[in-house]
């Protein structure tokens, strides 16, 4: 007779079952399944290695990715471990539009996203969130850096206290004065680090005991990557966010990282190439709402001019409207038609992430959907 299987078992693979530890769950308001299935999740160098050593396997889905160890005598070494351990995973994002409905900014620069399963810092804890509030916001971002980097003082300084640690709050690299700048009393203006030595990860940079900032460092000639997860597994850890109960046994957890469809205005130009205009009395309305419903609304039109001088009428709603894989809102054109003034009613295309947006120029955080209309 078969034994029964356990609800918290996951197939790994072909031959054998391992009991999860974790998985972490990547959702997006955007999607109508609310999973962002374009990420693409890969273990460091480092962490393949300590998958291998440790006996926990990986596995990537479309909801994100999960961590499953077998429980056994032979291979288990969760139970029995006595040092923290320290999985990252680099985040790749395959999609090009991302960041059109995504409510994050545009700019990312030399930085990446970055989350982990410590509680200091969480403000969505009953949803264990690994970003610091319930949705990924620019506060995630951390600064990356080659493992060769410069600091710069503010101003010269004499045998200055200064150090980096890793995640673990170990030293891994400090100051070292020459003696013959010790006896010269010789003030540095700045220090070169050289980090070839570690692994990658996240360090903070601490100068006469107080924190400066932190980083991440990421390997030489890496490729773009979009931000990366730290796990860890620390049986000094207690709270919720961690891997293992009051006893050092593992407590399987659940993760997630969610982001936020972003919102813009949807500005219609309705354009006439009539010399004298057959449409009057411009109006838009949901077709899909109800009366009792929360309706878009949009501002009375008003005579504008595209960028060629032709004359155009424009029509913008009121507030930011989200973007959606399939979206809620039916728009639809009425107007009054030729000397009759018959009603004329149209569809209405929809703001989508593959069309180019545009940013008011007199409010640069303002982002914008243009939509042209030719009548």
């Amino acid at each position: 007779m078969a034994s029964p299987v356990r609800p918290n078992f996951i197939e790994l693979n072909l031959t054998s079952r391992h009991e999860e530890i974790c998985d972490v769950q990547f959702s997006h308001e955007f999607f109508k399944d609310k999973f962002w299935t374009s990420v693409e999740i890969i273990p460091t160098e480092e962490t393949q290695v300590l998958l291998k050593q440790s006996h926990i396997l990986f596995r990537q889905d479309k909801k994100g990715f999960m961590l499953g160890y077998r429980q056994s005598p032979e291979t288990s070494h969760l139970d029995k471990m006595e040092k923290p351990l320290q999985l990252s995973f680099w985040i790749k994002n395959n999609d090009p539009y991302f960041l059109n409905y995504t409510e994050l900014p545009f700019d990312i620069s030399s930085e990446i996203y970055y989350f982990n399963n410590k509680f200091e810092n969480k403000h969505a804890t009953d949803k264990k969130c690994l970003s610091s509030q319930e949705f990924v916001n620019k506060e995630d971002r951390i600064q990356v850096s080659q493992a060769g980097l410069k600091f710069e003082f503010q101003a010269p300084i004499f045998n200055p206290d200064f150090e980096i640690k890793n995640a673990f709050d170990e030293v891994v690299w400090k100051y070292e004065p020459t003696e013959e700048e010790l006896d010269n009393f010789h003030e540095v203006s700045f220090v070169n680090i050289n980090l070839n030595s570690e692994p990658s990860g996240k360090y903070s940079i601490y100068l006469n005991g107080m924190f400066e900032y932190d980083f991440y460092l990421l390997p030489q000639s890496f490729g773009k990557v979009f931000g990366v997860v730290d796990l860890f597994f620390d049986k000094s850890d207690t709270s919720v966010y961690s891997v293992f109960d009051i006893h050092g046994q593992v407590s399987r957890q659940h993760y997630s990282i969610q982001f936020k469809n972003r919102a813009i205005k949807w500005k219609y130009l309705l354009i006439e190439n009539n010399p004298v205009p057959l449409h009057t009395d411009p109006q838009i309305f949901d077709s899909k709402k109800a009366k009792s419903e929360a309706a878009a609304i949009f501002e009375p039109p008003r005579e504008t001019y595209l960028e060629t001088g032709m004359k155009a009428t424009l029509i913008s709603s009121t507030v930011p409207i989200p973007l959606r894989e399939n979206q809620d809102e039916k728009f639809k054109l009425r107007t009054k038609k030729g000397k009759t003034k018959i009603d004329w009613v149209v569809d209405l295309p929809c703001a989508s992430p593959k069309l180019p947006f545009k940013i008011n120029s007199e409010n640069n955080s303002e982002i914008f959907s243009e939509l042209l209309v030719y009548l």
